[in-house]
C-alpha cells in the first residue's frame, strides 16, 4: 500500500502528497449551540444545547481567528476572488499546491464510472489552492452540462396542489338540513341537525365533520365532497412532463437527482450537492486524486 507524504510547503522531490484545505475559523449562529446525544429507551437522537465555550457578548467561540481544518467546499458555489469554505476564508488560497503544469484527473463521484481529464496550470508556477479548486469547479459544470445535452429525457407525474381547493374547506361543500332518517354512520335515529353532501346524502352533522376530519368522500358512495372542475374533488392536478433531470421542486419526496444516461451517467447529485473535502496528488504519475462529498 503507497503512503502519501504529507509535505507542506511542497518538496518537488517528494512522490506524492496530500493538499489540505484550512480556513480561518468565523464565528457564526452555529458556533452558540452543539448536539447533544440523548437516549430514550431504544431510540436514539440528538438535540441542540447552548455552547458553553460561545460568548454570547461578543458572538465568538474559544476558536475564532483559529486555523481549523475545512469542512469541505461547495464546488459551484466556490469564488476564485473570494475562496471561502461556507462562511470561512480559505488559509493560504495563493501557495503553490502543484508546481507541475499539466497532468491528470480522475473524476469519478457522483459519476457511472470513473473518466481521467488532463489539467493544465494557468501559469508555469503551476497551481495555487484557489486555481486548482476553480478548475475542477469549471471541470464539473462541464461534466454537468454535456450529461444533460447528451441524456436521454425522463417522463414524470408531477403533483400540483390545486389553488382552487386549496382555499376551500370541505365546510363549504356542506348543506345544513334537518335529519329525520338514520344516520350511516352512529346508526341512531333522531331529529337532529344534519348536513348533506353534494351527493346527496345525509348525515348527522357532527358525525360527517369527524368523518371529514381524516376523509375527503362520502361515507356511503365514496364520491368526493369536494366538487372541482379542475381537479375532480383530488385536491391536487397531475401534471406528466419530460425533462432531462426532474426540478428540485418537482422531486416531491425525494430530493435526490435522478439518473440520468448521458455520456457521463450522473447519479444520485446536483452539482449544488458537490462538496470537495479531499485532495491527493501523485506527483511521481502526474496524477490528482479528489473526495467528494455531498
Amino acid at each position: 500500500m503507497k503512503t502519501i507524504q504529507r509535505v507542506y510547503p511542497i518538496r518537488k522531490t517528494a512522490k506524492a502528497w496530500k493538499i489540505p484545505i484550512f480556513v480561518t475559523h468565523l464565528c457564526s449562529e452555529s458556533c452558540s449551540y452543539q448536539l447533544e446525544r440523548v437516549v430514550e429507551g431504544e431510540g436514539v437522537y440528538y438535540t441542540p444545547v447552548q455552547n458553553p465555550d460561545f460568548n454570547p457578548e461578543d458572538g465568538k467561540c474559544s476558536n475564532f481567528g483559529k486555523k481549523l481544518r475545512a469542512t469541505g467546499v461547495k464546488l459551484k458555489n466556490f469564488d476564485l476572488n473570494n475562496p471561502l469554505s461556507y462562511h470561512e476564508p480559505i488559509l493560504n488560497p495563493d501557495e503553490v499546491v502543484i508546481c507541475d503544469t499539466r497532468f491528470d484527473v480522475i473524476i469519478s463521484y457522483p459519476l457511472r464510472g470513473p473518466v481521467k481529464i488532463s489539467m493544465l496550470a494557468p501559469s508555469e508556477k503551476g497551481f495555487t489552492r484557489k486555481e486548482l479548486i476553480e478548475s475542477l469547479k469549471h471541470i464539473y459544470d462541464f461534466i454537468y452540462r454535456e450529461e444533460e445535452r447528451t441524456a436521454t429525457p425522463t417522463v414524470y407525474e408531477y403533483r400540483e396542489i390545486c389553488s382552487d381547493c386549496e382555499v376551500k374547506s370541505v365546510v363549504d361543500f356542506l348543506k345544513k338540513c334537518k335529519l329525520d332518517e338514520r344516520c350511516s354512520i352512529c346508526y341512531h335515529l333522531g331529529k337532529k341537525v344534519g348536513s348533506t353532501l353534494p351527493c346527496g346524502h345525509k348525515f348527522h352533522q357532527g358525525c360527517i365533520m369527524s368523518w371529514l376530519e381524516t376523509q375527503n368522500t362520502c361515507p356511503l358512495c365514496r364520491n368526493y365532497v369536494k366538487s372541482c372542475v379542475n381537479c375532480g374533488g383530488l385536491g391536487f392536478i397531475t401534471h406528466t412532463r419530460e425533462n432531462v433531470v426532474i426540478p428540485l421542486g418537482e422531486r416531491g419526496y425525494f430530493y435526490n437527482r435522478n439518473t440520468t444516461d448521458g455520456i457521463f451517467g450522473i447519479w444520485g447529485h446536483d452539482f449544488d450537492d458537490l462538496l470537495l473535502d479531499g485532495l491527493f496528488y501523485d506527483h511521481q504519475h502526474r496524477l490528482l486524486r479528489i473526495h467528494i462529498g455531498s
